[in-house]
């Protein structure tokens, strides 16, 4: 998800809009209206945290695929990625 939500802010062209549609379109089906509203919250939240990130500048910002020192784990590199590369879409 975080490789698809800063794609998303890197991105100037996409709007919120466009990735809260894009979410409801990429989850199964949701009967209980009040679970939808908390995972977009939480997805939302995550956003925004990344946005801070971003904007204290780019030295600053640690994708979390990775922590500093480490060797970053491939499967997790490739997830984010994947996210990255859909919110290009």
């Amino acid at each position: 998800m975080d490789g698809y939500l800063t794609g998303v802010l890197v991105t100037p062209e996409l709007e919120i809009a466009d990735l809260i549609a894009d979410l409801r379109t990429a989850l199964p089906p949701v009967t209980d209206q009040a679970r939808m509203e908390q995972a977009l919250a939480a997805v939302l939240a995550r956003f925004k945290a990344i946005e801070a990130e971003l904007q204290k500048g780019w030295p600053s910002y640690q994708p979390s695929f990775s922590e500093r020192g480490q060797k970053a784990d491939h499967g997790r590199v490739r997830g984010w990625m994947k996210g990255m590369r859909r919110s290009s879409r």
